[in-house]
């Protein structure tokens, strides 16, 4: 790490640099604790292989597998050794935060935000568009935080994705 930057070297030979403070660049390649694994913990998962896609736990271990629900590869049940934690989150302006955001039209997308400053966060939608939003507007970009049933309340306001 030098300048506040993370120096990736892939396998083949290739090479990136990330910001360090970026929380979703670079993930461990570490198994997780099975008993940590808990439902709707956010995960990357090999289904495509050599890809790898952002999910959610939706079923608990059941003979070392883990039911996941991931945006490239719907349902699957997978081994537990292809399932690695994504970065936890905790405020929707931190660089990497996995966020739903405005777009112009008015609807909130899926994407990251990619930076932000004393006024202003920027996202990176995940169809590759791109948009500035207020910071202080609190409406403008929610935390991707999947809730457990008992901590949503009736007639409270939420984002169904």
């Amino acid at each position: 790490m030098e300048n506040g930057q993370v120096r990736i070297l892939f396998d083949d030979g290739d090479a990136m640099t990330h910001s360090a403070a970026d929380i979703s660049a670079v993930i461990p390649d570490k198994l997780p604790d099975p008993m940590t694994l808990k439902r709707t913990s956010h995960v990357i998962v090999s289904c495509e292989s050599p890809f790898h896609h952002i999910g959610f736990v939706d079923t608990g271990n059941h003979d070392r597998n883990v039911g996941v629900v991931c945006d490239q590869c719907g349902d699957i049940c997978i081994p537990v050794s292809k399932v690695r934690l994504f970065a936890q989150q905790t405020i929707p302006h931190e660089v990497g935060a996995r966020v739903f955001a405005w777009w112009t039209n008015g609807v909130y997308y899926h994407g990251f935000i990619t930076s932000a400053s004393d006024l202003n966060v920027f996202v990176n939608y995940d169809d590759g568009d791109t948009v500035t939003l207020d910071k202080p507007d609190r409406t403008a970009v929610i935390l991707d935080v999947i809730p457990q049933m008992t901590e949503i309340l009736l007639n409270e306001h939420v984002i169904g994705f």
